[in-house]
């Protein structure tokens, strides 16, 4: 009575099983593209990272659009965990070349990275802890205007993020990433007035 119907859960399961493996693999190039782009960032290789960014996206869409349609697939765990680097390396990039750089590059919504909109919030969340590094790179070139922006940019982060008011079902961990950037701007305002001061005394004292 139940081993034809079984038979056909079974295979479900298993073609599930193996489009999730494959899925698996091939997003870790993913990983591995936007984790090399936020360093190249950093390190001012700007051609490079952009190179890595759209490699990456280019990935993500081929994989969204070829791979995942399963739902269960694209609301997994795995798949909001790869996006959300992704989108972290794509903002950082975007806010670091508008305000270093002086370019006028626009934020991409959900949509255009082809990532859910739980991934691009989480994304925008991680940034703030690169751009925490981004604006300590900029206070060691004693460029503390632009860190400064920077610094902005955080603080325009968290006033967004801090105003969404969501279970963890719909965003994993928000509560907890509002906690985070909240501890990434306070401990970045006070690390930049502290450098900005002994800048300015050693400048006096010289």
């Amino acid at each position: 009575m139940l081993e034809k119907i079984f038979d056909a859960v079974r295979n479900k399961l298993n073609s599930y099983f193996e489009q999730r493996e494959d899925l698996i693999k091939e997003s870790r190039y993913i990983l591995r593209l936007s984790r090399e782009a936020i360093q190249m960032t950093h390190k001012g290789n700007y051609i490079r990272a952009y190179e890595l960014i759209i490699k990456a996206k280019n990935l993500v869409k081929k994989l969204g659009n070829e791979k995942i349609r399963d739902p269960r697939l694209r609301f997994s765990g795995f798949w909001l965990d790869i996006t959300k680097e992704f989108a972290e390396a794509f903002f950082l990039y975007v806010f670091v070349s508008n305000i270093v750089r002086g370019e006028n590059l626009s934020v991409p919504d959900p949509r255009e990275l082809g990532i859910l909109e739980e991934a691009w919030v989480l994304g925008l969340c991680e940034a703030a802890g690169e751009l925490k590094r981004e604006m300590l790179i900029l206070a060691g070139k004693n460029d503390f205007r632009n860190a400064k922006r920077l610094l902005e940019v955080t603080r325009e982060i968290y006033g967004l993020v801090s105003s969404l008011v969501l279970p963890n079902a719909v965003i994993p961990g928000l509560k907890s990433k509002i906690d985070y950037l909240r501890s990434i701007l306070i401990s970045s305002e006070e690390l930049l007035l502290r450098l900005e001061k002994e800048y300015d005394l050693i400048q006096k004292l010289s």
